[in-house]
């Protein structure tokens, strides 16, 4: 099966290597020009990380397990996605830790530190990851340097 995103075999075969020796890094940063497809790898990536029936490609997913289908419909409950709130034009503290009546019990942060809920690991993806502010990245600063157990963070820039 073909890459879902023309023109970065390269990518694709690093991480297949990489997965293939199983040694998945906790946190990745993606970046480039708008529209090369950054997000849609991290979907990929997501897709085949959390398949429940992966084939002999690591990089390539079922796509028909009960995890293949709730990340193609946006719904998985361990994939996680902050990006830019339509009236904002940066990630605020609260995407990350919660309000002030909820700080460390809601946000970003806090929820990629529970448990799976379905499969073995969550995924964070933090898109517009170089709109964050200096408060909400110092934040995210222990999540980056303790990651949960199991978890893998995106960071699209």
């Amino acid at each position: 099966m073909l890459p879902p995103v023309r023109g970065h075999d390269a990518v694709f075969d690093r991480f297949r290597r990489t997965l293939s020796n199983g040694r998945l890094a906790s946190t990745y940063l993606f970046t480039g020009p708008a529209g090369v497809g950054k997000r849609l790898f991290a979907h990929h990536l997501a897709r085949a990380l959390l398949c429940e029936s992966p084939g002999d490609d690591p990089l390539i997913a079922c796509g028909t397990c009960q995890s293949c289908r709730l990340v193609d419909s946006g719904n998985h409950p361990d994939v996680l996605t902050v990006g830019l709130p339509k009236d904002k034009n940066l990630l605020s503290i609260d995407l990350f830790v919660g309000d002030r009546e909820h700080r460390h019990k809601k946000g970003f942060c806090h929820d990629l530190s529970l448990r799976p809920a379905i499969g073995s690991r969550r995924i964070g993806i933090i898109d517009d990851a170089d709109h964050l502010t200096q408060e909400s990245a110092n934040c995210l600063l222990k999540t980056l340097e303790e990651p949960p157990a199991g978890s893998v963070l995106i960071l699209i820039g």
